[in-house]
C-alpha cells in the first residue's frame, strides 16, 4: 500500500522534472463533503494522465547498470507512452 511517506519521497525525486499542473478547489463538492476537495489537470500531462509520474519515478531510481540492460514497459493504456515521454527530459543520476 502507499504511504504519504512515499508519495512525499517520489515528489522530492521529480522536484522539478514534470510540468506542474494546477489544483483548484471545487466549491460546491467541498460544501457538499464538507472537506476541502481539490481538482488537479492532469489531462495538461504530455500523455493526459498520472502514468508520467509512476514511470519517471521509477526510472529515477534505477541503478546504473539497470538501465544499461534496457527497459521495457508493456501496457495497453498509457504507461508504455508514459515512459518513452519521460526517458528523455527527465535528470537521472545514471544518464
Amino acid at each position: 500500500m502507499t504511504e504519504p511517506a512515499d508519495i512525499e519521497l517520489a515528489a522530492t525525486r521529480l522536484q522539478g522534472q514534470l510540468l506542474r499542473k494546477p489544483c483548484v478547489t471545487l466549491r460546491t463538492l467541498s460544501d457538499i463533503t464538507g472537506a476541502q476537495v481539490y481538482l488537479k489537470f492532469l489531462n495538461q500531462l504530455f500523455t493526459a494522465s498520472f502514468k508520467e509520474h509512476g514511470a519517471s519515478n521509477k526510472l529515477v531510481q534505477l541503478s546504473v547498470p539497470e538501465p544499461q540492460r534496457g527497459v521495457i514497459t508493456m501496457s495497453a493504456a498509457w504507461c508504455a507512452p508514459a515512459r518513452c515521454r519521460c526517458d528523455r527530459p527527465i535528470s537521472v543520476g545514471w544518464a
